[in-house]
């Protein structure tokens, strides 16, 4: 009878495991910045791409970028900036997230609050990004 019982919490335990299969797949990225496969233009390119959803955009701080290849040539790409606001105070850090594809980078979220940083850590830990 215990057999049977921890069989039953070793397969439900399994199953809560179990991710949705979206179609693409992302290999794990290193947490040090640039060393995910993204070249300098990368790097250039997400962070121009950022710059103007800022208050203070030639302020702008990046670290921790980080990405990781799809199957078919994506780059799911997450980071963290931060900036001066007008008054000269620092914004404090805010984790940002999109997706690079042939030289184009499209921000998924850019986060201002604390639910939308959960929203990009959800983001990038489902594509294997660690921040």
């Amino acid at each position: 009878m215990d057999g049977r019982i921890l069989s039953i919490c070793l397969a439900a335990g399994l199953l809560g495991c179990a991710t949705p299969d979206t179609g693409q797949s992302f290999s794990s990225a290193p947490s040090a910045p640039y060393e995910s496969g993204l070249s300098d233009d990368d790097v250039k390119t997400v962070e121009a791409t950022i710059r103007p959803l800022l208050k203070n955009p030639p302020t702008a701080q990046f670290r921790g970028i980080t990405a990781a290849r799809s199957d078919d040539g994506h780059k799911f790409v997450c980071g963290w900036v931060d900036y001066l606001k007008p008054n000269g105070a620092l914004a404090g850090e805010q984790p940002f997230s999109g997706t690079l594809f042939a030289g184009q980078f499209v921000v998924g979220t850019l986060a201002h609050d604390q639910t939308g940083a959960a929203s990009v850590f959800a983001e990038c830990q489902s594509h294997n990004v660690r921040m």
